[in-house]
């Protein structure tokens, strides 16, 4: 199936999902932080060298990095975020149980298990700060460890559709037929193209125009189009020099947010690029990062359906 095909189709869906919904108000008063991040499972892959097998599995090195990632969330405040590779190994070595304690104590988690590797449980999450209702969630499997998670919520009696991405590799059909399943989807057909979130982890084999593909009459990149820096993949993180076994040259992006072109977006930046002293000595590295990439975060004003 050609690109073309695929972007023509995509937009037909679109319009259908949201035909009812054609007129907006040019002011909104939700005007909130959106993040998405890969929070790194810390399982063995075949992208990871083996002579740095001490990390993987290792719940101290993992509650290291949440404290880094806890402290920029203290910072951050993000209204929602995206969350890829969630773990969980018990009860206190959990990383919601650990971010709800402190940065994100008063936001609500929705998780939904996507493995069991060994003792671990691996999600794929979208967090919510509190001015937000739930109204329902469902996951999506698109096989080969890919998955998205799309959620429902009210602010204001205004539905909003967040969809959480979490792909091994980007296959073009299967992704569009899926957000085609989910524009269909009884539980969703009360949002209008306004309030729609699109991003997360997009994983391998994206074509060149993929960021054309999905940035249609309905969607943006906000990175793009404020030309801001976007690539996640950044050369001076430790852990992914520690790690990766062939860096990619250029460096390759991987993670993404979209939102309605009709959003209005005053900023969007790169979080989690700080580097910070390892107390872990025996991990090998002077400087860790808290992921194997950067987040992405933008500040985005939605209309208002009418």
């Amino acid at each position: 199936m050609s690109n073309t095909f695929l972007k023509l189709y995509f937009i037909l869906s679109i319009s259908l999902f949201i035909s009812s919904c054609t007129n907006f108000s040019p002011i909104s008063d939700l005007n909130f932080k959106v993040q998405t991040f890969d929070l790194f499972s810390q399982l063995p892959s075949p992208e990871f060298k083996e002579t740095q097998s001490n990390i993987y599995s290792n719940w101290t090195f993992r509650r290291e990095r949440l404290s880094l990632i806890d402290f920029e969330l203290a910072k951050s405040k993000p209204n929602i975020i995206f969350f890829q590779h969630l773990m969980k190994k018990s009860i206190t070595n959990s990383d919601e149980v650990i971010l709800a304690s402190n940065s994100l104590a008063r936001y609500r988690f929705t998780n939904e298990k996507i493995s069991n590797s060994s003792n671990w449980k691996e999600y794929i999450s979208i967090v919510t700060g509190a001015k937000f209702n739930f109204i329902s969630s469902k996951l999506y499997s698109l096989g080969s460890d890919s998955f998205i998670l799309a959620e429902l919520l009210s602010y204001k009696q205004d539905p909003i559709l967040l969809i959480n991405v979490q792909l091994k590799k980007f296959n073009e059909q299967k992704f569009f037929n899926t957000l085609e399943e989910i524009y269909k989807d009884t539980s969703f057909q009360k949002v209008c193209k306004h309030r729609i979130i699109l991003g997360g982890y997009f994983g391998d084999n994206l074509a060149d125009n993929f960021s054309e593909l999905i940035e249609d009459k309905y969607f943006k990149n906000p990175f793009s189009y404020l030309k801001k820096q976007s690539i996640s993949t950044f050369k001076d993180n430790p852990l992914y020099n520690m790690i990766i076994k062939e860096p990619k040259d250029p460096l390759y992006n991987y993670d993404y947010l979209f939102v309605p072109s009709s959003a209005t977006v005053s900023d969007a930046h790169l979080v989690y690029t700080n580097s910070y002293p390892n107390k872990l000595k025996r991990i090998g590295i002077k400087q860790i990062a808290p992921s194997l990439r950067a987040g992405l975060e933008l500040s985005v004003r939605m209309r208002s359906c009418l």
